[in-house]
């Protein structure tokens, strides 16, 4: 009887072990089945939701490169402004220096006439400075004309005396 106690527990102890290897397998299966589908609707969930994120990241994007566009747009405005004064500036600048160089032309010119001038005055005072000898001159020149009239008056009366007489100027030396 022990015999057949052992043989029965034998067979009942593979039956169990078989029982638990068939019901590991089975949980295996299922388990291996919902790993699976939980793989395949996690999938779905990160694709649609990343699809989803794609969708807002290409809308915001968008949106983004609207406005990078539209401050671009305006800076280069205000670029072509600053130019614009700027060419108008050196316009004005090359107007200005235009002028100022044809009146330092006219001053060069003006130099070179004072230049002239100078040279005319210098010669003008060196002839006056000989006039003072000319002077001179005409002064004996009146007095001998003086002379010459005091002789004339011993004239017979019926001719009609000439009289010259140098106009003396003031402030200078007789």
């Amino acid at each position: 009887m022990a015999e057949t106690l052992i043989k029965t527990t034998e067979q009942l102890v593979r039956r169990q072990a078989e029982l638990w290897q068939a019901s590991i397998d089975a949980a295996a299966d299922r388990w291996t089945g919902m790993a699976g589908a939980s793989e395949r609707k996690l999938q779905a969930a990160l694709s649609a939701g990343l699809a989803e994120s794609l969708k807002e990241h290409a809308r915001e994007l968008g949106a983004t490169q609207l406005v990078a566009a539209e401050e671009n747009r305006r800076h280069w405005d205000r670029v072509q402004q600053g130019l614009t004064q700027t060419a108008e500036s050196l316009a004005a600048v090359q107007g200005d220096l235009t002028r100022q160089t044809e009146t330092i032309g006219r001053a060069v010119e003006a130099t070179g006439q004072i230049a002239r001038l100078e040279e005319a005055l210098n010669r003008n005072l060196a002839a006056l400075a000989g006039s003072k000898n000319f002077e001179q001159t005409v002064n004996s020149l009146a007095a001998a004309i003086h002379l010459l009239n005091a002789r004339l008056g011993q004239v017979p009366t019926d001719v009609p005396p000439v009289q010259l007489e140098a106009k003396k100027r003031t402030g200078q030396a007789a």
